[in-house]
Order: structure tokens, then sequence, then C-alpha cells
């Protein structure tokens, strides 16, 4: 007698509650998974902030201040350049064969840092000036003046209402000067550039003319209660705070692309992460010498 084998099968039932179980189990390890990289992301970004604020007080080692502002009323070409506080830290950001090309680019184009020769900093990444939340900055982009530009998710800090901080001042400010103590004052803060590339590049704090007209920046740097260039049509008050890239007015105050608030570095060369709640603190953690006591919040 000849027996037949039975093979063992699967039914279409014991597929869906098995597909079922496997949907179930990635629903729940998602969200999971994006806080890791969250995470992983707002480490990333704080190491960058850090290297940038030991490079401003290595800047600061050598020339004695910290990189100047552009003065009032124009530029002296014997105190400043049309290059930002980035460009001039080049060097201590062990960028060296960088900044010995912008030196180079200034004595043949001082007044535009838009010709490209010579200034090729305005279209190279700088890895640690972008914040590995934001892949858009990992190449140039060009902006709808047709301006080929890397960007930058950081932003120097010049202070609160009458921008008495530590960036972007003219004349440039001293450890001397930060009265209210290096660990409470903060110098560099997060600001993703916006959809549009209306601020955000690093090379320089110049801005073009074209489609935007002035409504570029704030670049450089950036005050705690930020007022709008004129002609913008952005409604304000401009404080600590979420932001999205399809809004071109989050380009007015510090936020990033973290969960819950955003990355500082403080003078004394820390960084901080803080929430949004902290956003009545910005205005007094800005100035340098405000004489205001405050408890940062960890």
């Amino acid at each position: 007698m000849i027996l037949m084998s039975r093979r063992a099968g699967v039914s279409l039932i014991e597929i869906l509650v098995v597909l079922g179980i496997l949907g179930l189990l990635v629903g729940l390890l998602l969200p999971a998974v994006q806080s890791v990289r969250g995470a992983a992301a707002r480490a990333s970004c704080q190491n960058n902030m850090k290297q940038i604020a030991l490079a401003l007080q290595n800047y600061h080692g050598t020339y004695g201040h910290f990189p100047p502002g552009r003065p009032g009323g124009g530029i002296d070409p014997a105190k400043h350049s049309i290059v930002s506080w980035m460009g001039l830290i080049l060097a201590e950001m062990d960028r060296g064969d960088l900044s010995d090309r912008t030196h180079s680019a200034l004595k043949l184009a001082y007044a535009n840092p838009f010709a490209n020769p010579p200034h090729i900093g305005l279209a190279t990444p700088v890895k640690p000036y972008t914040c590995a939340s934001d892949d858009r900055l990992l190449s140039p982009l060009t902006d709808q003046d047709g301006i080929l530009a890397s960007y930058t998710s950081y932003i120097g800090v010049r202070g609160g209402a009458h921008e008495d901080g530590v960036m972007g001042i003219f004349p440039p400010t001293r450890i001397g000067d930060i009265t209210d103590g290096t660990s409470g004052t903060v110098m560099l803060a997060e600001r993703p550039p916006p959809a549009t590339l209306q601020a955000g590049k690093w090379y320089t704090w110049v801005r073009p003319h074209g489609v935007w007209g002035n409504l570029y920046g704030p670049d450089e740097n950036l005050v705690a209660l930020s007022s709008l260039v004129p002609g913008d049509r952005c409604i304000g008050e401009f404080r600590f705070g979420p932001g999205r890239l399809d809004n071109p007015c989050d380009r007015y105050h510090f936020w990033s692309l973290h969960s819950g608030g955003a990355n500082f570095a403080f003078a004394d060369g820390s960084v901080r992460f803080l929430s949004y709640a902290a956003a009545p603190l910005m205005p007094a953690l800005s100035t340098r010498a405000g004489g205001e006591s405050v408890a940062i919040p960890e």
C-alpha cells in the first residue's frame, strides 16, 4: 500500500495574523527609532556647536576679542571684511586651507563676496556649521536670485533689544566685557535656514539684491527679540519658539529642528539644550552686561 504524505501549509488567516502582529511591532518600534535618531542628531549638533564655541575662544586668544561685527554706517577695510564671523574663524575650525583661500579672495574681490571664483567659500559646505537634523545643508543650494551658496544651522547671538551681546558687536567683544559671566551668556544659537533660503549663508553677512531685495537675512547674528527687515510683511514679535522651514518669518527667531527646544552655546564654551519654555529668559541670557541674575533651567 502506498502512503500519501501531506504537506504542512499555512492558511491565509494565519498569514494575515502574522502580518498584523508584524505591523503592530513596527508601529511600536518606529517612535522609539525616531526618538533615538532625534537624540543622536541633537548630540551631533551639540558637538558642532562645542567645536565652534572653542574656535571662537581660540580666536579670542589670538586677537584679544571675539570676531567683530559690521561697523554702523559702512565697512572700514582696515577693521572689518565682508566675510562673516564664521569665515573669520576658519583657521580655528581646522580649515586653514579654506581660510587661506578666503584671504586671497578678499584681495581680489573685497567688495563682492558673491564673486565665485575667487570666493569659493561661498559655495563650500563646512560640516560642523550644519546640524545633522538638516540634510539639505550638506550641499550648496541655489536661491531665487540664482546665488549658489552653502548654509549654516547656527547664528551668532547679538544680544537683547540694545544689541548688547557677544557676537556681531562693533567694537568687538572681549571676555572682560561679559560682566554677567561667561557661563550665563549665550553667544551661539540654532536657526535653520527657511525653505526660501532668505537667510543662513555662512560665508558673508552681505545681502545681495535681486528677487528678494533687502529681505535677506539675518545671516550673521540675531538679537533675542528680533525686529523685521524694513519692507518685510511678517508679523512679530519674534521670540525663541517653535518654527517651520516653510515659514520664512521664522528666520527672525531662534529655533531648531529638534523636538521641544534648541541648542545654545555659552561664552564659556559649554553647550546646553534649552526648551522653548525658557523663552522668557532669552533676553537676559543674551546680554553680556545686563546685570540680570538668571537661573538656567536644566
